[in-house]
């Protein structure tokens, strides 16, 4: 791959030969089962019914409370959605067999909101769910959207420590969970002195449980009068979604109501998945994929950390009949970033009509205007996230004048306007002045057949700079030494990107919760351990 530096220009002889998107995957396996999720390119006669299912919509929802701005009022829209077919299956539990109608959900969830409101839950507070997937968490996540409270979605796995940051940022007034979470909640907010009603999804010996909580607090008899609050969509938060935080501290991106509607139009679920690279690359090197049967999946988009033209092929010839593209989207754009069109297979896609464009020279700060000449992204828009909740400061330093979100990623685009992912400006490495690419150096050493992962990160050098270390974890049954994975390298690639700081044999690579690279966990490794 041709060195990311900003202002080169790529001749199309000479683009990258392995060109990346990545995706900040969001914590909310259980917002994207049964709402809003991306539309992609699925077929036109399937977009079309939902174009004008969800105009007809919107319309009546206007028409009914004279607000035109209730098309983008998140709960307005899902509480009609249900009350309009009563008896639609909505969702089936696949590890119990539970089923529950519109009907069903409907009602419980117009008696979460008022079991909120009258624990004295207001605008903008804040509720934390953390859960398996399984159908009790639909509930209190559609009563926050009737309400105007904000849903922070939370890995189940984090311990007391972890909760206790994520709690001094959200302040939950309530927190919902299984049982066995309990006990770290209550460590993490005994840590912040803060108070919140914890509610369990199933039995517990010393909190409400879900159940009891709606049997104590919402009102029977208020639901068929319900209507859903009335508030601004624009500036009331939907949910806070914990940035990836691969390369330092995850931060809570504040996502509204209309960010949502705007950049995330309704499709049908079951006919696509999204997954990351690096779990991809697990299932074929493991065998997984060519003997799991995906034909259910018109579509599988690829997102999340760097996605290699090999992968993608490779798929694509064990999946004939299925679409395999690569995606860039944000937490902080609410979406995807850019639309796949039939374009190259590196492309990320074109320009979404919600969003404006800019390639920028990061030292300069002066627009790229010619094709093929590399910057960093900024994009502006509607769906773009309100702020870094209580983070004043990281909300100031990701915009730049008029709110251009700086998205802190370096694409180009060719003379077609197909943009293409260079790389995350945080994890250049720079040796005597030289920019060096990890996700180049990966994919490299991941053609080896005996690795199975690698991550490259750098060892600080008062006179070089960076050396690059390679992290290497071996496949099952396969040997190979330091020294094959440095002549690898050399092979392959010029003088200056050359494994410098050593190779490092893992059991694994350290990744976040959604399957990317941690690269702050990955340099805390590289600085303490012995490197061949």
């Amino acid at each position: 791959m041709i060195e990311p530096e900003f202002g080169k220009k790529y001749s199309r002889s000479s683009e990258p030969k392995n060109l990346f998107s990545r995706v900040s995957a969001k914590s909310l396996n259980f917002f994207i089962t049964t709402t809003i999720v991306i539309k992609m390119s699925l077929p036109k006669r399937m977009n079309d019914s939902v174009h004008w299912f969800m105009n007809d919509l919107t319309s009546r929802i206007i028409a009914q409370s004279g607000i035109p701005s209730d098309r983008f009022h998140l709960g307005k829209l899902i509480f009609q959605s249900l009350k309009d077919d009563q008896e639609f299956l909505l969702q089936i539990d696949g590890s119990t067999g539970e089923s529950e109608t519109n009907g069903s959900v409907l009602k419980r969830s117009i008696q979460c909101a008022i079991a909120l409101k009258n624990l004295g839950l207001k605008r903008d507070d804040i509720i934390v769910i953390m859960a398996p997937n399984h159908i009790h968490i639909t509930i209190p996540f559609y009563a926050s959207l009737y309400i105007g409270v904000g849903t922070s979605a939370l890995d189940q796995t984090l311990g007391p420590n972890e909760l206790k940051e994520c709690f001094k940022v959200s302040r939950p007034k309530v927190i919902f969970c299984q049982s066995e979470k309990v006990t770290d909640a209550q460590l993490a907010l005994n840590k912040l002195d803060h108070n919140a009603h914890i509610i369990t999804f199933d039995k517990g010996d010393y909190h409400f449980n879900y159940e009891e909580f709606l049997r104590k607090y919402g009102d029977d008899s208020a639901v068929d009068e319900y209507k859903p609050s009335t508030f601004d969509p624009e500036t009331t938060i939907a949910l806070l979604v914990a940035t990836s935080g691969t390369t330092g501290l995850p931060k809570s991106a504040a996502v509204t109501h209309k960010n949502l509607a705007i950049t995330n139009p309704y499709t049908w679920l079951p006919t696509f998945t999204i997954m990351s690279p690096t779990l991809m690359t697990t299932l074929l090197k493991n065998g997984i994929a060519k003997n799991c049967d995906m034909s259910c999946f018109e579509l599988i988009y690829l997102g999340g950390s760097a996605v290699s033209r090999e992968l993608l092929e490779d798929l694509k010839q064990i999946m004939p009949s299925t679409e395999v593209l690569n995606i860039f989207g944000m937490t902080e754009l609410s979406s995807i970033a850019f639309m796949q069109d039939n374009g190259p297979i590196e492309s990320c896609g074109k320009p979404i009509g919600c969003f404006q464009y800019r390639i920028v020279n990061p030292d300069t700060k002066k627009d790229i205007v010619e094709p093929n000449v590399s910057g960093e992204l900024w994009v502006k828009g509607p769906g773009i996230f309100k702020e870094y909740y209580k983070n004043p400061q990281a909300t100031r330093e990701t915009f730049a004048e008029d709110r251009w979100f700086k998205t802190g990623d370096i694409f180009y685009r060719d003379e077609h306007y197909n943009y293409y992912y260079v790389e995350r400006i945080k994890l250049l490495l720079k040796y005597r002045s030289h920019q060096i690419s990890p996700l180049e150096l990966e994919s490299v050493i991941r053609q080896h057949p005996a690795v199975q992962d690698v991550a490259v990160a750098g060892i600080p050098d008062a006179e070089c700079g960076d050396l690059p270390v390679a992290c290497v974890v071996v496949r099952t049954g396969h040997t190979v030494t330091a020294q094959e994975i440095k002549d690898l390298v050399k092979d392959n690639l010029t003088d200056t990107k050359q494994l410098r700081g050593g190779v490092i044999f893992l059991n694994e690579i350290p990744m976040t919760a959604t399957t990317k690279i941690h690269r702050r966990k990955l340099k805390e490794l590289v600085l303490t351990m012995e490197k061949e």
